[in-house]
């Protein structure tokens, strides 16, 4: 019952009115409760009329909005906390955070089996907040023609883009409103809805659109028993379906960074610490990811078993 008169009422919505930022605040939220309720069909045609009355009302207020929106307040913590961490036993991984302490800051991300998808989705938004609000626009243009070719590119294999297609305009629609401050960016990043997405992206782009070396590598990953007489193909496939699942958290790595980086156009760096603690040089070619003349790049720092977000000082 609620649902329906919330229905009917934004049927009354006059959208050329004026908003502020709490409000438009508050309909995302209640956006965000209704996508808790997948699968009911009520729910869905809801969530479409409020996304785009939200959408609209954004559209109308936005230049008032903008001076209202706060972008990237989080503090990065320095390598060198990090680093005091490490005991003399993990010598190599804190000499590596403490000579990154010079020239980068760290993200820290929670350790849920989602660090590095968490991570690269961080350094996708934070180029969306960044105190240039025309940049942010062009970057965020970016992004989405980025998202669109690769329906394009599906559709050109024969394949169906039907769940694709939903996906990418999710994924944009979350992308706009970060860039216009609806969203902050800790509550798009620790969303698992947008970390389920991000996994959904790159398994379809891994199922459809990889070359066969990576597809061979995946496969040649396989360490599972009950795997062992399965083709190429088929352990592929149920690496995928694996690594789809929320649940269970299937860690992600360097074919989920290549592909990540294939998607959305950019360069993504990986800080390795231990190695760098080593003295191995940081972001040496076989560390950097994406296409050589990509305009956007974002860092992770990887620690033995987890991924954070990094950034330049």
């Amino acid at each position: 019952e609620r649902l329906d008169q919330l229905k009917l009422d934004l049927k009354a919505e006059k959208p050329s009115r004026k908003v502020d930022m709490k409000e438009l605040t508050d309909l995302n939220q209640q956006i965000e409760t209704i996508r808790t309720l997948a699968g009911n069909q009520r729910a869905e045609s809801l969530l479409s009329s409020l996304s785009d009355v939200q959408n609209r009302l954004i559209e109308v207020n936005l230049p008032e909005l903008l001076p209202q929106i706060a972008r990237l307040a989080d503090e990065p913590v320095a390598f060198r906390k990090v680093a005091d961490l490490y005991t003399a036993t993990d010598s190599r991984v804190k000499d590596g955070l403490a000579k990154l302490n010079q020239d980068f800051a760290m993200v820290q991300i929670k350790g849920d089996g989602h660090c590095c998808f968490r991570s690269m989705g961080y350094g996708l938004a934070a180029q969306l907040v960044t105190p240039d609000a025309a940049k942010n626009r062009e970057t965020l243009k970016h992004f989405e023609r980025s998202l669109e070719a690769m329906v394009e590119k599906v559709k050109a294999k024969g394949g169906s883009v039907s769940d694709l297609q939903a996906d990418v305009d999710a994924l944009k629609g979350r992308l706009r409103l970060l860039e216009r401050g609806i969203v902050k960016i800790n509550d798009l990043v620790g969303s698992d809805e947008f970390v389920a997405l991000l996994r959904r992206l790159i398994c379809t782009h891994i199922e459809k659109l990889a070359d066969n070396d990576l597809k061979a590598a995946i496969a040649g990953m396989s360490t599972r028993p009950q795997e062992a007489n399965l083709s190429e193909d088929e352990k592929v496939a149920a690496y995928l379906k694996r690594m789809k699942e929320m649940r269970g958290a299937e860690w992600g790595d360097a074919p989920e960074i290549r592909t990540f980086a294939d998607i959305f156009n950019v360069k993504v760096g990986v800080l390795h610490a231990e190695e760098i603690g080593r003295g191995r040089a940081p972001l040496t070619d076989d560390k950097v990811y994406g296409p050589k003349n990509a305009q956007h790049q974002l860092l992770l720092l990887y620690r033995p078993g987890h991924y954070d977000a990094a950034l330049r000082r």
